[in-house]
């Protein structure tokens, strides 16, 4: 899965969106013609952590607690407000 670096400002509006998207993503963005892009790169995330067997969010999201949740439940991406 190819992923890309992104800024853009969301929806016609002044508010500026930043962060790493998917294909799937980056389509969902283009698809509204109000978004307008900034600037979009090819980017190649760095996993630093243990990812899920299986799990396609762990091959490109950098910033989900794989395996290190502070509520210790050990899951892939904990959903407990307290990790967060």
């Amino acid at each position: 899965m190819k992923t890309y670096k992104i800024d853009y400002l969301w929806n016609g509006t002044s508010q500026h969106v930043s962060g790493v998207l998917t294909d799937i993503m980056l389509d969902e963005v283009r698809s509204n013609p109000k978004n307008k892009i900034l600037s979009l790169e090819d980017y190649t995330p760095f996993i630093g952590y243990k990812a899920a067997e299986g799990c396609e969010r762990c091959t490109w999201d950098e910033f989900v607690p794989h395996y290190n949740c502070h509520c210790r439940s050990n899951r892939a991406h904990c959903t407990s407000d307290y990790c967060y």
